[in-house]
């Protein structure tokens, strides 16, 4: 019997020796399939990857974006400058010049812009435009020739031309009255608007006070009459 067991004892696995063989085993199957999972997610992360830097290589090297392309360059401000110094800021920050009107503003100096469009700080594509109204300052005209016309025609042709107006009227013997005798200033004259224009108008000739004249006025004496005088001489003399 105890030849039994020692065989039975010869014959069973060492436990030590079959420990490590299982762990060998598990540990290889573990590393198969860990590997498989690897495979796979480097299939799926090649397509990612390779798009990537084909988009960077595009967009950093091949096709750059310009500085500007993102937010784009803003418009300067042009108000109260003149036109020259308003295309000198356009063309530094790199934009045009758009339409240039023109508009009478009495409160502003000839030349100084009045308003832009688009307005400063709205942002624009590199070479884009600007356009500008520019004063020409306080509007200037000529009083007209309106001599000999009649008073109410003149008042509105005057008026027509912007000009205020007010009204003279002057006694006069040789004109009509209602005609205009002037202007002040004078016709041809080149005034700066607004402006006011005095109309010399007549009045017709002086009326004479009847009620200032004495109603029993004597009639004047006549004066007496001239009697020659006598020949010093004499007849004969």
């Amino acid at each position: 019997m105890l030849g039994d067991s020692l065989r039975r004892r010869h014959d069973a696995p060492d436990a030590d020796t079959e420990r490590p063989a299982r762990a060998r085993k598990r540990s290889a199957g573990g590393s198969r399939r860990f590997g498989w999972k690897q495979w796979l997610l480097a299939v799926l992360l090649v397509p990612l990857v390779a798009f990537g830097v084909g988009y960077l290589i595009s967009t950093q090297i091949l096709f750059p974006k310009p500085e500007t392309a993102g937010a784009g360059i803003p418009v300067p401000t042009l108000f109260g400058v003149d036109r020259a110094e308003a295309e000198r800021r356009l063309a530094e920050a790199g934009l045009g010049v758009g339409e240039v009107v023109a508009l009478v503003n009495p409160e502003s100096a000839p030349g100084r812009v009045l308003a832009q469009d688009p307005v400063p700080g709205q942002q624009l594509r590199e070479g884009g435009a600007v356009s500008f109204a520019v004063s020409t300052g306080a509007a200037e005209v000529r009083v007209p020739l309106i001599q000999g016309l009649d008073a109410v025609v003149a008042e509105e042709m005057l008026q027509r031309a912007g000009l205020s107006v007010q009204v003279r009227q002057t006694r006069t013997v040789d004109v009509r009255k209602g005609a205009v005798l002037g202007t002040e200033p004078a016709s041809g004259t080149v005034v700066k608007l607004p402006a006011e224009v005095i109309l010399v108008v007549s009045a017709g000739p002086p009326v004479v006070d009847s009620a200032a004249l004495p109603l029993d006025s004597p009639a004047p004496a006549p004066a007496p009459a001239r009697t020659p005088a006598p020949d010093s001489a004499g007849p004969g003399g």
